[in-house]
């Protein structure tokens, strides 16, 4: 399992690559920056895939990179670009992988901790707080602080205002990571019987 989680990470590699070189080939360079979620969950991926010491990485998967690729495929809005095809294997493959590294690593025994919703939602702000500014000062929509992704149920919700998208997003966050918690522990209880 360990050979195929390898292989796995260096396809994630090679699938971001192709996304941030079609992004600096466009001279997009500033949206190739990972601020994303899914792109600061890919780079997690990599680590856990390849490094000696997971755990880190591992959880941010498990209560925020699992869910936000499962929800980017759910709901895909990848960027326009000139070569869309290969943006859009790349986006579905990207997503793909954050999960299935994930799950590689837990059928190697590797647990996310229990009970991290703070934690987790302290890095978010974190990574929100610094998306902000990197925001700001390149005109970007990182974790889109500024605006939704077009095409998701996220644009009903900015149409009732600024605050309330906001909320609604630290909500989503928030119920997230609980329900991965919640549901951590039902794995736990379910593998002590």
């Amino acid at each position: 399992m360990k050979r195929l989680t390898g292989f796995m990470g260096w396809m994630l590699l090679t699938s971001m690559l192709c996304t941030e070189g079609l992004l600096v080939m466009q001279d997009r360079w500033r949206e190739a920056i990972p601020l994303h979620i899914c792109s600061i969950a890919a780079l997690c991926a990599l680590w856990a895939a390849w490094g000696e010491r997971k755990q880190g990485a591992v959880d941010f998967l498990w209560y925020i990179g699992m869910p936000g690729a499962v929800l980017a495929l759910a709901f895909p809005a990848p960027a326009k670009s000139s070569c869309q095809l290969l943006f859009n294997a790349s986006y579905v493959m990207t997503h793909a992988l954050i999960v299935l590294i994930l799950i590689a690593l837990l059928f190697c025994g590797i647990r996310p901790r229990p009970a991290q919703t703070v934690r987790m939602m302290l890095v978010l702000q974190g990574i929100a707080l610094l998306a902000f500014f990197v925001n700001e000062a390149l005109d970007t929509d990182f974790l889109f602080l500024h605006a939704p992704p077009p095409n998701t149920p996220l644009e009903w919700v900015f149409g009732r205002g600024y605050p309330a998208y906001l909320l609604v997003l630290e909500g989503m966050m928030f119920s997230i990571c609980t329900l991965q918690s919640r549901l951590l522990r039902v794995f736990e209880k379910n593998g002590a019987d």
